[in-house]
Order: C-alpha cells, then sequence, then structure tokens
C-alpha cells in the first residue's frame, strides 16, 4: 500500500471513484469535473493524492492548504474523499485519514477541516476516529453549481 500525487492521467480512474461515491455526478457534469481536476492539478496549495493497493488505485483524496492570519498558521481541508466501492470497510479509509493527517504534520497545519454530509453516516463513524466532536459550526452557502 503506497499512495502517489495524482496526475492529469489519472482522471477517468478518480471519476469512477467519484462517481461511485457522489450521487450527483452523471454524464452531463463529466466536463466540468474534468476542468476542476486540472485546476486543482495547476494549483499550488492543491494536493490530490490516489491510494495504491497491490498496483491498483482504489481511493483519491483532495488536500487544500491555505495560511489563516486569525489561525496563525497554516489551515488545511480534507476533500473528495472516495474509495472503490469492493475496498470500503477494510481499513483503507483510516490509511487515508492517518496520511492526511501525516501531511498535515508535516506542513506545519495548525488546524485542519473535513466535512461529510449530513446523511453519510459511513463517513461520519470514520471522521469520528480520528476527530474530536465540536460544537463550531461551518456555514455553507452555494452561489452557483460551479465556477469553472
Amino acid at each position: 500500500m503506497n499512495f502517489r500525487l495524482a496526475t492529469k492521467d489519472d482522471f477517468d480512474i478518480v471519476m469512477q471513484l467519484v462517481k461511485d461515491v457522489f450521487s450527483d455526478v452523471g454524464p452531463d457534469t463529466h466536463e466540468i469535473y474534468l476542468k476542476s481536476y486540472m485546476k486543482a492539478l495547476e494549483s499550488d496549495n492543491v494536493e490530490q493524492f490516489l491510494l495504491i493497493v497491490d498496483d491498483e488505485i482504489i481511493g483519491h483524496v483532495t488536500l487544500t492548504l491555505y495560511h489563516s492570519f486569525y489561525d496563525k498558521g497554516n489551515i488545511m481541508w480534507i476533500d473528495d474523499i472516495a474509495m472503490r466501492p469492493d475496498k470500503r470497510r477494510q481499513g483503507y479509509g483510516s490509511k487515508i485519514i492517518e496520511y492526511c493527517l501525516e501531511y498535515a504534520d508535516k506542513h506545519q497545519v495548525v488546524e485542519v477541516f473535513l466535512g461529510a454530509k449530513r446523511d453519510n453516516i459511513p463517513a461520519q463513524k470514520l471522521y469520528d476516529k480520528f476527530f474530536p466532536k465540536n460544537e463550531d459550526f461551518i456555514y455553507i452557502k452555494k452561489l452557483q453549481e460551479h465556477g469553472l
């Protein structure tokens, strides 16, 4: 098992992982996801990692770093966690989170954010193992469907 940075050539595999996880992905959103994926690859503060097991890509995660004046350090968002359906509930999700936290430590991150949809109970149970429950709120207002 290892992790490596995603490349443009990995898009079709990553797209399949995303389709298996997120219900809003369909043929009409393929081009939008491709543009977004490529934009993330070109970004200086975004890293996309793939989880490789037995020479097969089975998982994906996106990490976004930025500096917070208020928090006096780097902040990291963990996003787009996707796992092949036949590899779920085998500890690989924990491995992805552990990798992300190690990455955060190496980059002097002072705070990590991670979210799950209200109805995604398996993800919430996984995240509960690594992140303390808190009473903070994150407010989200969607301004448009996509910004590309």
